[in-house]
């Protein structure tokens, strides 16, 4: 009954692992397909109204060449400004955007780095666990590996991003470039071309350096989140380190004690086979061993908790990440590559769910054929019981019975902590085996 809700557990936690990142990944590419349409328009809406700049510098150009007057040496100077400055100022103000912008890449770039080392280390810190009593072991690798394979695939997004940007901003300044001779060519044309200081132009340099400054702040908050992030990261890293050292000491002593039970098992029940012990200390014996499973039980389930927190992190630092790229767009080929990479890994997370749920029934069968191999062998020495205990073996013996009562109420308290109770029934498990190492050199004596 036991095995069977521990299989039912492991299933439950594997399939809603999986819908998680299912969901996660359908979030993923709604978000994507959001960017794109928002970024797709924004190109489109530049792309007219540079458009229409142009249109109009050379319809302004035609008209210029039509109805130029003749002039004479000293009549009928140009009322504007020199294009080249009104050109100089906008060279000046889009060189600030850009150095803005690749500032703000270049240390979105390292954050995102540390980033993604932390995540490296909290899988290798995961893998190097070694928990032997952990039964989702390939489940954990599988999901470490796609985790490592999201970062590759976020990398090269991040990449086909930063092309498009750049083709976009080459673009731009083509355009930006043929406004400026337009805008030249209607001053040599007679033309009169807005001054610097008109409203048209204080409103357009007005409205760049509120870009620039919008820009600075949006910076300047994103990596003032992702450094407090990333210390905290740090911060947790350290602690989980500590602990999982804690809990990797504690599993060393429940495997010793668990060698040394089942050698005294064995040397039990070869006593058995040959009619010199008791049944009681056999069935004391099977009594101790499933203790030591139920040590083994508690110390599994408490890392399997462990791991479910990790997760949680890792997920809720990958959605940090989508928002910080939330700006930029993906283009539809990748999304499609993304959806099918997700199915095929979802399907093979089913396949390695049957598998696993296939091995944990041949588990089940073991255990049982080994529990009924015990029960034929104690019924087989029952017969051989007897013998009388000394004063100072009853002394003895019930100074040891007094050691793991207390023990045993010190693990029933629920205010003890964990590693209190993994430590102490590795005591107990001791205790129980001196006990029946004396019951089974006197040939007699009492059970637990």
């Amino acid at each position: 009954m036991d095995k069977e809700a521990v299989r039912k557990q492991v299933a439950e936690e594997i399939q809603a692992e999986y819908e998680s990142k299912l969901k996660q990944a359908r979030r993923q590419k709604q978000q994507a397909e959001e960017e794109l349409e928002s970024a797709s328009e924004r190109w489109r809406t530049e792309k007219r109204r540079l458009n229409a700049e142009i249109d109009r510098l050379e319809a302004a150009l035609a008209e210029a060449k039509e109805t130029r007057p003749k002039r004479g040496s000293a009549e009928q100077t140009p009322a504007g400004v020199d294009p080249v400055a009104l050109a100089r100022i906008q060279d000046a103000a889009d060189q600030k955007l850009k150095k803005a912008a690749t500032e703000w890449e270049a240390e979105r770039r390292g954050l995102q780095s540390q980033i993604v080392r932390l995540e490296i280390a909290v899988a290798e810190a995961i893998e190097r666990s070694n928990n032997p009593m952990r039964a989702t072991q390939a489940v954990r690798e599988q999901f470490e590996a796609q985790l490592n394979q999201i970062a590759r695939e976020r990398t090269e997004l991040e990449q086909a991003l930063l092309r498009g940007r750049t083709e976009w901003e080459q673009e731009k300044l083509k355009m930006t470039g043929e406004m400026v001779k337009l805008r030249q060519a209607a001053q040599m044309m007679g033309k009169p071309v807005p001054r610097a200081d008109t409203p048209g132009v204080k409103a357009k340099t007005k409205d760049i350096e509120y870009q620039l400054q919008s820009s600075l702040a949006k910076w300047n908050t994103e990596r003032e989140t992702l450094m407090a992030e990333i210390e905290r990261l740090e911060t947790a890293s350290q602690r989980w380190g500590t602990e999982r050292r804690e809990l990797n000491d504690h599993a060393g002593q429940l495997q010793q004690a668990f060698v040394k039970a089942q050698a005294k098992i064995q040397t039990y029940e070869a006593a058995a086979r040959t009619g010199t012990d008791a049944g009681v200390k056999v069935e004391e014996l099977k009594k101790q061993k499933d203790a030591l499973d139920q040590v083994f039980r508690d110390a599994r389930d408490a890392w399997d908790a462990e791991r479910r927190r990790l997760i949680t992190q890792v997920e809720r630092l990958e959605q940090q990440l989508q928002r910080v790229s939330k700006e930029e767009g993906i283009s539809s080929e990748v999304v499609d590559q993304l959806r099918k990479q997700y199915e095929l890994k979802i399907q093979e997370a089913i396949e390695q769910k049957t598998q696993l749920a296939q091995q944990l029934q041949n588990a089940s069968a073991l255990l049982e054929s080994e529990r009924a191999r015990l029960t034929t062998e104690i019924t087989q020495a029952k017969d051989s019981s007897g013998g009388a205990n000394s004063d100072a073996i009853s002394k003895e013996l019930t100074r040891v019975e007094a050691m793991i009562r207390d023990i045993v109420e010190l693990i029933d308290d629920p205010a003890t902590e964990l590693s209190t109770v993994i430590r102490k029934n590795v005591e107990k498990a001791e205790l129980d085996a001196y006990l029946k190492g004396i019951l089974f050199s006197t040939a007699g004596g009492r059970g637990l």
